[in-house]
Formats: structure tokens, C-alpha cells, sequence
């Protein structure tokens, strides 16, 4: 009967490789502890027990629900066959127009839009029937804009989906809470402003500039 090759293990060898694994890999995390993530801000208000994670959750909050009422808002123009852009556009001219009609500039501003773009959404709607231009008597360099009795009809032909989205959106809000939530959404808009301006600051030291 032959005799196999002996095969010898030293005791504890594998044991002592999985150790010096574990004591590698406490390394890296102690090493990685050492060094956390910068906080996203500094402002005291914005901290819990000096963290900024509910900050960040928020912010993610706010993300998403600004895209979800894009998204409404997108759904809202597709209903009448325009872009969202041009839909709110429409509501705007509707809503502050007087006798003579409304200027670009007054709409681009309640919308914080730029007056270009304005415009050039004005003379699609303008092309497709929606929106009549008219001289202004004061200044016949200006044009006021006034919807059309087609544009009218089609914001009218919304009524029916338009107010109960909108109440499903802010359903959870109570009197108080929306009149808070709308003023501190106003200052938040321009102080957004003011961000974007400190932003372009920087851009302009260091020569980087996002979209």
C-alpha cells in the first residue's frame, strides 16, 4: 500500500491570515474616519448636533419635488397642446393682463425668466393663435400681449383636472403652514439668487463654469 505525499500545516496559519485581513481592513476605516466628508454648510440653524444630514435630506426633498411639479406642470400644457413653459406663460398673461394687455418684461419678471425667452415663447404662442399682440399707446415701441379668445377656452378646458391636482399636491398643508411655506419659499427664491451670483464669482477666479 503506497503512501500518499504528507502534506503539513502549520497550526493557526489560517487564522492568522484572516487576523492581519481584520487588522488591515480596521486601518482603512480608521483611516477613512479620520477624514470625513465636509459638511455641505456651516450655518448653525441648518446643523443638527452638528451634523448636515438632515440639511441634505432636505435638499434631496426639495430636488425631487421640484421635478415632480415640472413634471405637473408639463402634463398641465401637454392637456392643451403646448409646452409647460408656454402654459404658465398663458396663466401669467391671463392672470395680470389688464384692458391694454401686459408687457413681456412684467411677465418675464413675475416669472423670474429671462425677457429672450419670454419672447421667443410669446411669438410661438402668438403663431398658434393663443396670445394677440397690440401696440402700446404709450410707447408704440412696446407690444402688449393679451390672450386670444382660443387661449381663453383651452386654460378654461382644464378646470376640470387643474384644481384637484393642485389640491392633491398641498392636501397635507393646513391654512397656517401654506402661508408659512409661501414665505419662506419667496425668500428662499431670492436668496437662490444671491447663491447663484456668489457661484459665478467663484466660476469667474477660477475659471470653471457649470451649465
Amino acid at each position: 500500500m503506497g503512501v500518499g505525499p504528507i502534506i503539513f500545516r502549520m497550526r493557526g496559519s489560517t487564522d492568522m491570515k484572516t487576523t492581519r485581513g481584520k487588522t488591515k481592513m480596521q486601518m482603512t476605516t480608521a483611516k477613512t474616519h479620520k477624514s470625513p466628508i465636509p459638511k455641505t454648510v456651516t450655518k448653525k440653524e441648518l446643523l443638527t448636533k452638528g451634523s448636515d444630514a438632515n440639511f441634505r435630506d432636505y435638499i434631496h426633498d426639495m430636488f425631487a419635488f421640484s421635478v415632480r411639479m415640472q413634471d405637473v406642470r408639463n402634463r398641465f400644457g401637454a392637456f392643451i397642446g403646448v409646452s409647460g413653459s408656454q402654459y404658465i406663460i398663458l396663466v401669467a398673461v391671463s392672470h395680470l393682463q389688464d384692458k391694454l394687455g401686459i408687457g413681456v418684461n412684467v411677465i418675464a419678471k413675475h416669472l423670474q425668466l429671462s425677457s429672450a425667452f419670454i419672447t421667443m415663447e410669446i411669438n410661438n404662442l402668438v403663431a398658434a393663435g393663443l396670445v394677440d399682440k397690440a401696440t402700446d399707446p404709450v410707447d408704440r415701441r412696446r407690444v402688449r400681449l393679451i390672450l386670444s379668445a382660443e387661449g381663453r377656452q383651452r386654460l378654461e378646458s382644464l378646470k376640470a383636472i387643474q384644481a384637484p391636482v393642485n389640491d392633491a399636491i398641498f392636501s397635507s398643508l393646513t391654512r397656517e403652514e401654506f402661508d408659512s411655506l409661501r414665505d419662506i419659499q419667496s425668500r428662499l427664491v431670492q436668496h437662490s439668487a444671491e447663491a447663484l451670483a456668489l457661484l459665478d464669482f467663484y466660476a469667474a477666479r477660477t475659471g470653471t463654469y457649470g451649465d
